[in-house]
């Protein structure tokens, strides 16, 4: 009873800070929406990244049968392949014909992919043997072609939204939902309630592109990055369909995307080191794991420090990783939300 009541108690503390952490990452999203950005996606995304996909292995990932985990893998390493195939050393080893070649097949099949592993993350616990999961993803990859062909818009919205924004908003949305059903305490409504409110608030509050003095180095780049698509891709969802990307920084639409797409990223990465002693993800860490997760962070830094592009490639597919690993969980955490009455310990709110 003791460590129930320290451990509600503690969840209380946290679900305070993590009001106190939505605030602070919207009102600085609000005045440096880019640099917010750049800044939490180079310096806390690598950090989480490592962090995460260690904490997931410690859970088996969540998986029914662990070694379902290799589908999840190969289909990060396929996403990544076309930003693998930019590295200097690569390209030395290759002609350029057969790396456009590669190149071009990749962004032709891989934009479905998240859809078909989300869909695989769904129905996989109903896969008991390897020969069952190799079923399941065919029916996936086969779902996928049915919609590529006659609903594209399902796919173009899941494989430029599920790893980006679905992911660090929607998700961490409904993780802190489902943390709701094992405290029920009012910080954590209204932590809740905040983060519905945000977009809202963004989408009401007036903005002057003039305000807004984006140094030329800020510019070039954010626009090296491949985040300008995923603005544009909102902003057709808002009805303004733009062909050149670089004039969403200059309009209010496109700045309201950022300061959403700043925040969001950053608060994801804040309520992820925040809740490190509810979801117990540093409870295990040894001295040689802490020095293995310092060293990568440090290197990964240094990347971004020495080329934001390069960071960039070099980081994509452990950027990936941890969005695909992370689907059996939030496939868990859906079917635990809407179609099952009882909670669960078996599924730790993030």
């Amino acid at each position: 009873m003791g460590s129930f009541f320290s451990e509600v108690m503690n969840s209380v503390v946290i679900d305070k800070i993590n009001i106190a952490l939505i605030l602070l990452s919207l009102i600085i999203a609000i005045y440096l929406p880019f640099e917010l950005f750049l800044f939490a996606y180079a310096v806390l995304g690598p950090l989480h990244y490592v962090t995460e996909i260690r904490w997931l292995r410690e859970k088996e990932y969540f998986l029914q049968q662990k070694k379902n985990i290799w589908f999840f893998v190969i289909a990060s390493i396929y996403m990544s392949l076309h930003t693998l195939l930019a590295l200097p050393f690569v390209q030395a080893l290759m002609d350029q014909e057969t790396l456009m070649t590669i190149e071009n097949f990749c962004n032709r099949t891989n934009f479905p992919l998240p859809f078909v592993m989300f869909l695989f993350a769904i129905i996989h616990p109903y896969s008991t043997k390897i020969s069952h999961s190799f079923l399941a993803l065919f029916a996936c990859i086969a779902t996928s072609v049915f919609f590529t062909y006659y609903v594209p818009s399902v796919i173009i919205f899941m494989g430029m939204l599920l790893p980006t924004i679905l992911h660090v908003y929607v998700f961490t949305l409904l993780f802190m939902v489902f943390g709701i059903k094992s405290t029920h305490k009012t910080p954590a409504r209204i932590a809740v309630g905040l983060m519905c409110l945000v977009p809202l608030f963004i989408v009401i509050v007036p903005i002057a592109p003039q305000d807004y003095a984006l140094s030329s180095s800020i510019i070039s780049t954010y626009l090296e990055s491949n985040f300008p698509y995923v603005n544009a891709h909102i902003a057709k969802i808002f009805g303004q369909e733009l062909q050149d990307t670089t004039m969403l920084l200059y309009s209010p639409l496109g700045l309201k995307i950022q300061i959403f797409v700043a925040f969001a990223y950053t608060y994801h990465y804040l309520n992820w080191f925040s809740k490190t002693s509810i979801i117990g993800w540093s409870k295990s860490i040894t001295r040689q794991s802490l020095i293995a997760i310092i060293v990568i962070w440090i290197f990964s830094i240094g990347l971004y420090a020495y080329d934001y592009k390069t960071g960039l490639t070099a980081l994509f597919f452990l950027s990936y990783l941890h969005v695909f690993l992370e689907l059996p969980l939030n496939a868990k955490s859906l079917n635990h939300l809407f179609f099952s009455q009882r909670y669960t310990q078996k599924t730790p709110s993030r």
